[in-house]
């Protein structure tokens, strides 16, 4: 799940806002297995509860032969949902589109929290993270150090050292972003994953090494060209 957020800082104090876009991203063979074990519906129900004004599911590719549903079931599942729950549908053909797209929101998202900053734009701040939090998390508020560790945890391969050092420098996913963007190549961010300085084997799995690949070349080398 992806939530944007803006963060207002005033008289030596910040709040966090919602910048009302929310987005549940799912591969067509994740949507197939929580609509046939009966997450969907709860999912949807968490959506339709969050009091955001741009909530919608991101589909990612197309059911694999060794998914648990036909293709046609999991398209039925999202014309319901775009036609009786109201909530917007987004498909992606690849994980590069739709890193390509969340990166085109994010630069949506800031475009307008600076307009809002220049007095450019009459932005409405829906409601503060911490009441979002507290009204859709079952945990009670997420802080952000334990959102960043959650992602982390994501990356398969990547040891606890690795994680506890990488979390002791950053306190946030933005400030390990710009930590990662100072270096020139892909081997360099994954040897500083590993904690290493060079020669030795890399401990992250093939797929984390391709997602993180290509979230690194879209989001630090293709936006900083623009």
């Amino acid at each position: 799940m992806y939530l944007f957020c803006h963060t207002l800082v005033a008289d030596g104090s910040q709040e966090t806002f919602c910048a009302g876009v929310l987005i549940e991203r799912k591969t067509a063979d994740d949507l197939a297995s929580s609509i046939l074990d009966g997450r969907y519906k709860q999912q949807k129900y968490r959506l339709l509860q969050s009091g955001l004004s741009r909530v919608f599911y991101l589909l990612e590719s197309h059911c694999s032969k060794s998914s648990c549903l036909p293709q046609q079931t999991v398209d039925n599942a999202m014309w319901s949902t775009r036609t009786h729950d109201r909530l917007q549908v987004k498909h992606t053909a690849t994980a590069d589109e739709t890193v390509r797209y969340l990166c085109h929101l994010d630069a949506y998202v800031r475009d307008r929290a600076q307009g809002m900053m220049d007095g450019k734009a009459d932005i409405r701040l829906e409601r503060t993270y911490k009441a979002y939090s507290l009204h859709s998390n079952k945990n009670g508020v997420l802080k952000v150090g334990s959102i960043f560790s959650k992602m982390l945890n994501q990356l398969r391969g990547i040891g606890s050292e690795s994680k506890e050092r990488i979390l002791k420098a950053h306190a946030t996913f933005v400030s390990f972003f710009m930590e990662i963007q100072r270096f020139k190549t892909f081997e360099e961010v994954v040897m500083y994953l590993n904690g290493t300085k060079g020669g030795s084997k890399t401990k992250v799995k093939v797929d984390s090494v391709a997602l993180l690949e290509r979230q690194y070349k879209v989001h630090c080398l293709e936006l900083n060209r623009t």
